[in-house]
């Protein structure tokens, strides 16, 4: 397999890193459907995969920076969270999550699986009992976002090796012209890594608190 990498500039003049594959047997929607259907490109040959949340910020920490107006609260609502999540294991976890969405039973399985299919590439926990599962899927027409708490932990093969308590899920169409994406991945990165976050997660008793934190740390 082939490939190069490549610097992608958006309107914003936030450069982006991404790695392009030029052979990939299945198209970008993951649904099965025809590439053809969603225009040219969108075929398997123009799938492009993001690098680990920890390298994107370690190569390009600016990427947050241009959207320093931009609040994480503004993304949340209370029904999109969930502070005492049920599951056992990384699969009953992001299912749970998904369920978060409101999405029709369809659209969780295409859901599931292209998370899955993420999650194949590398966990996406990125230490400190924190996991943002994240990847682009026809099935939302705008940036989603959950959260979810499991206060026994969960092992989401995290880069430290430790349990995960607080997962961050975040989805979004394969075109997205408001480019929200990536600086929404990197501000909830960012976010977890102020030293004060962690343990405020493990006492927020009710969603508005988990609000309210993001109103005051997500900025």
């Amino acid at each position: 397999m082939k490939s190069s990498k490549e610097i992608l500039v958006h309107p914003v003049n936030i450069p982006v890193c991404r790695v392009r594959f030029n052979w990939l047997p299945r198209p970008v929607c993951g649904s099965g459907e025809e590439p053809g259907r969603h225009g040219r490109a969108l075929t398997a040959q123009r799938r492009l995969l993001t690098l680990p949340v920890p390298l994107i910020l370690t190569a390009f920490p600016h990427i947050t920076g241009g959207f320093r107006d931009m609040e994480l609260r503004e993304f949340f609502s209370e029904d999109v969270v969930n502070l005492d999540l049920g599951g056992e294991s990384k699969d009953e976890i992001l299912k749970e999550l998904i369920r978060l969405l409101g999405l029709d039973e369809k659209s969780e399985g295409i859901l599931y699986k292209m998370l899955k299919r993420r999650e194949n590439l590398g966990s996406t926990g990125i230490g400190k009992g924190i996991a943002i599962p994240h990847c682009r899927s026809l099935v939302v027409n705008r940036l989603r976002v959950a959260f979810g708490r499991k206060p026994e932990g969960v092992d989401f093969k995290a880069i430290d090796e430790q349990p995960v308590y607080n997962i961050f899920l975040i989805v979004a169409p394969p075109l997205e012209v408001s480019n929200q994406y990536l600086p929404v991945l990197g501000k909830i990165a960012q976010f977890s890594k102020d030293s004060d976050v962690v343990s405020r997660l493990e006492q927020i008793e009710k969603p508005d608190e988990f609000l309210a934190l993001l109103e005051q740390k997500g900025t």
